[in-house]
Parts: C-alpha cells; sequence; structure tokens
C-alpha cells in the first residue's frame, strides 16, 4: 500500500496523472425506426459502448459522405440504440450506413491499452 501511494505521490510531482486513451468503435446501422430518428447499431456494452456515446454516421464506399451524429440511449451486450441528434442531419440514415465512434475515455474498457502520446491531463474534480 505504501509503495503504491509514494508512486503516485512521484507521479503528481511530476505533473503526470492518469492516461486518457483513444476509443475508436465502428458499427453498422442495423435498423432504422419509424421517422428515421431512432437507430439500432450493431455494437453494443461487449465491444466498449456505453451511455452518452455520440456516433456519427457515414455513407458510402472509398470515400465516406457524413450523413448525421447520434447519441446512444440504450446499451445492450450486442446492440444499441440511438437517437438522431437533429442538428447534426445532412440527411437520413439508412440500413447499412456505417457508424463511428472517437473519443479519448480514461475508463473506456476498450482504451486501457491504447494509452495516447502526451495524453493531456484529467479534468480537475
Amino acid at each position: 500500500m505504501m509503495r503504491r501511494l509514494s508512486m503516485l505521490a512521484a507521479l503528481a510531482v511530476a505533473g503526470c496523472g492518469p492516461a486518457y486513451h483513444d476509443v475508436h468503435i465502428r458499427a453498422m446501422v442495423s435498423a432504422v425506426g419509424a421517422g428515421a430518428e431512432d437507430l439500432t447499431l450493431s455494437v453494443g456494452s461487449s465491444h466498449g459502448v456505453s451511455l452518452n456515446q455520440v456516433f456519427r454516421v457515414y455513407r458510402g464506399v472509398g470515400t465516406l459522405e457524413y450523413v448525421t451524429k447520434v447519441n446512444v440511449y440504450e446499451v445492450r451486450p450486442t446492440y444499441s440504440r440511438a437517437k438522431v441528434l437533429p442538428d447534426w442531419a445532412r440527411g437520413e440514415a439508412n440500413v447499412g450506413d456505417l457508424a463511428e465512434y472517437k473519443g479519448a475515455d480514461k475508463n473506456h474498457p476498450r482504451g486501457r491499452t491504447r494509452p495516447t502520446a502526451n495524453a493531456p491531463p484529467p479534468p480537475a474534480e
């Protein structure tokens, strides 16, 4: 216990904190609800998805065209459900579109093994 505390103290003196990690999750839009405002994504908690993550939705092969952003409101082990953010929509999402999340998270289960170089310090609590 004392060894761990002294290591943490040394990190604090050196100006280092817990590292943030790059998180990158790709999914497919597997279903579109009425009015194209509610989407089902092909990834869930077992893939590292968590509530309130914002995915960007793209369409195309080779050159991707931005369609909209969606906010995850329900997460299951193998899929998740998300609502379209209307202020970010440039079109309607379709089944088969690519959904992508990129972010930095110090606690994300998929990000723990991929530390970023020169990670910013964590926010003050």
